[in-house]
């Protein structure tokens, strides 16, 4: 084996299939893969409806994993599960080589132990943090509320076993320092968008009769979601051609549940498509293949202290982006430049830049345009790759 080479094991999140939270880690990892610099295990311990057929080990595209999610509402399966994710953590390690245990979010009630166990066993850990659980203020169920209470427990531990910390934001970046008082390097790295494998060439080429508005994200409040399909509903009224696609899914019922209802109640809910989880490579065939590219994010401190995982994407998808004005948009964005900026939770404005793009062909090339270019000079992936991989170094 290269002795240059560094044993990740990732937790916290699935590598090989998800949504953001997968984007995320392999946008920064695959590169590094790619140039021989590691070698990625996975321990997949959270759930998720797209996680249901992975068997409870095994090796996909690569990479070693075992599955310990299923079943842990169940404390006897808990332990079990935990004890399974105990032995992968020892077989995993590596002799001779940097071992780091790749933490996806905060320390919580469902990692803690893996990351307590993996330093025990000679892991260093690095911790990436892309939300601020604290701020979260959404109707949460008894076991999200101990989950969220354990973060703000646990988040305590990061200078003590923790020894190096990413932020997604600098809102997240100037939290850390405060936690880790200079015991622990905290870094910045932002989203990432890996322009390999998001190729627009074929968009060119696609003959449409109809023009579709794209939405990938949750279906909270504090994403907008409803506001977008209430204003679909008008615009589509007028527009015979338009169309809304979601993508993603939930496993929160309520949710689920609350945006089914809304949809039901549409004068044109029949041009509303929900397409559900989708794969990567036809998450990005269907990003491509639409017109307008919508984050309409509402205002609040959980939106403004974390970052729209979609947007980079968004951007370098050759559509034009409507995102909302929260928390470092700016920093990156040009209102009327390479995207358009509207007001949180403002119906009327998120109206009147969808009818302006459809009304506005030229003008929308343009913003698509600048918009990739921006994508480009700031979440290029490999560029950030090589970052994570001086933090790896010196971790």
């Amino acid at each position: 084996m290269n002795s240059k080479k560094i044993n990740i094991v990732i937790t916290g999140v699935c590598y090989f299939k998800g949504m953001a939270s997968t984007n995320r880690v392999r946008n920064l990892l695959q590169p590094l893969i790619e140039k021989d610099a590691i070698i990625i295990k996975n321990i997949i311990a959270n759930k998720g409806s797209f996680l249901e057929d992975i068997s409870k080990s095994g090796v996909i595209s690569n990479v070693k994993y075992i599955y310990c999610g299923k079943g842990l509402g169940n404390p006897f399966v808990y332990f079990y599960q935990m004890i399974r994710g105990f032995n992968f953590l020892v077989k995993a390690k590596e002799k001779d080589i940097s071992n780091i245990l790749y933490c996806y979010q905060s320390p919580d009630i469902t990692n803690i132990f893996y990351l307590i166990f993996s330093k025990l066993i000679g892991f260093k850990l690095i911790i990436d943090i892309t939300e601020d659980a604290s701020l979260s203020n959404q109707n949460l169920k008894l076991k999200d509320k101990i989950k969220k209470q354990s973060v703000v427990l646990f988040e305590k531990l990061i200078p003590y076993i923790a020894n190096s910390c990413i932020g997604i934001t600098k809102h997240i970046v100037n939290k850390l320092e405060v936690i880790c008082k200079d015991k622990v390097p905290v870094y910045h790295i932002p989203i990432s968008v890996d322009f390999e494998r998001l190729n627009i060439k074929q968009k060119s080429e696609l003959i449409k009769e109809n023009e579709t508005i794209f939405y990938g994200g949750s279906y909270t409040v504090r994403d907008g979601i409803y506001s977008l399909i209430d204003v679909f509903d008008k615009l589509a009224s007028i527009n015979q051609n338009l169309f809304l696609k979601i993508t993603g899914d939930t496993n929160v019922s309520y949710l689920k549940s609350t945006i089914l209802d809304r949809i039901s109640k549409c004068q044109n809910k029949s041009r509303i498509i929900m397409t559900g989880y989708l794969s990567y490579e036809d998450y990005i065939k269907n990003l491509i293949a639409s017109d307008i590219c919508c984050i309409p994010r509402t205002q609040s401190p959980y939106s403004n202290a974390g970052f729209p995982s979609k947007l980079g994407e968004f951007l370098a998808s050759g559509s034009p982006v409507i995102v909302s004005q929260i928390g470092e948009v700016s920093l990156y964005l040009q209102n009327n430049f390479d995207s358009l900026i509207i007001t949180p939770g403002s119906d009327e404005e998120l109206y009147q830049a969808i009818d302006y793009l459809l009304s506005n062909k030229e003008k929308s090339k343009i913003l698509s345009e600048n918009g990739r270019n921006t994508a480009l000079k700031y979440f290029d992936s490999r560029n950030h790759a090589k970052n994570l991989l001086e933090i790896l170094i010196n971790c």
